[in-house]
């Protein structure tokens, strides 16, 4: 990791804005993190496409795991939050339509370059990438007629020594109160809650606590809100969704 001052400015004042670190907690922050040399972590790689049902030792440092045995870490949550069925059993369409892995490949990493030259952080990370090669061609084989999708990434065991931690942190928080603002003022222009939970898919009890801030934005709202984006895009088409819902839903049957 090679340090400078803007690289620095966000995490530091992320800590120093924190009720639990405040100023004195963010200092100590920055003084452990620019003495850390080396440092230890977790090389995952999740499989989309293959599913074991206990964990398998596959080299002496390197294990099989299903996916639910995967230590619970950022990216993992990150994946599998966003997780959707997608159509004709296509287990991932896009970065952002996919289903849930079945699988992780992980590998204890000690002694791993933090502060110094970009070449010994990435020529490690590039080393690591390499070595699982050998058994997700193996995993390729014994799963015929079934196409292996792989993602990887570099988790440190002391969180705080993750710049990114964070930005995500912010990025997160901040598209969740944008699609909070777009939720309540479409829940004005659609007409009401239950119009508007009808048009996306979920229960109008459940939309209003969201809007209340008493449940948590989910990336499945927010990937609902995505997909119901095309029939928001004009009050004709807006209007015409909600019509024709609330017909289905009111309209007595006749016998």
């Amino acid at each position: 990791m090679v340090l400078h001052a803007p690289a620095l400015a966000a995490p530091l004042l992320y800590r120093a804005d924190r009720k639990d670190l405040g100023a004195p907690g963010a200092a100590d922050w920055l003084i452990r993190t620019l003495e850390t040399r080396y440092t230890n972590g977790l090389f995952a790689v999740v499989i989309w496409g293959l599913s074991v049902d206990q964990p398998v030792e596959i080299a002496n440092d390197m294990t099989l795991l299903p996916i639910d045995r995967l230590p619970d870490m950022p990216m993992k949550r990150r994946v599998t939050e966003r997780a959707q069925k997608a159509r004709y059993g296509a287990v991932w369409t896009s970065q952002n339509f996919l289903d849930a892995p079945g699988a992780a490949i992980v590998r204890k990493v000690v002694d791993f370059p933090y502060i110094g030259s970009p070449e010994n952080s990435f020529g490690r990370l590039a080393k690591l990438e390499s070595g699982v090669q050998a058994p997700l061609s193996f995993l390729k084989a014994s799963a015929a007629g079934q196409p292996l999708v792989a993602r990887s990434w570099f988790e440190y065991d002391d969180p705080d020594l993750d710049f990114n931690a964070s930005k995500e942190a912010e990025s997160v928080e901040a598209e969740k109160d944008e699609t909070l603002a777009v939720l309540r003022r479409l829940h004005m222009e659609v007409g009401g809650r239950n119009k508007l939970a009808a048009l996306l898919g979920v229960s109008g009890p459940h939309l209003g606590r969201v809007l209340r801030r008493e449940r948590p934005m989910t990336a499945e709202l927010i990937e609902k809100l995505v997909c119901a984006k095309p029939r928001l895009s004009s009050p004709i088409g807006i209007l015409v969704t909600v019509v024709t819902v609330a017909d289905d839903v009111e309209r007595p049957r006749k016998s």
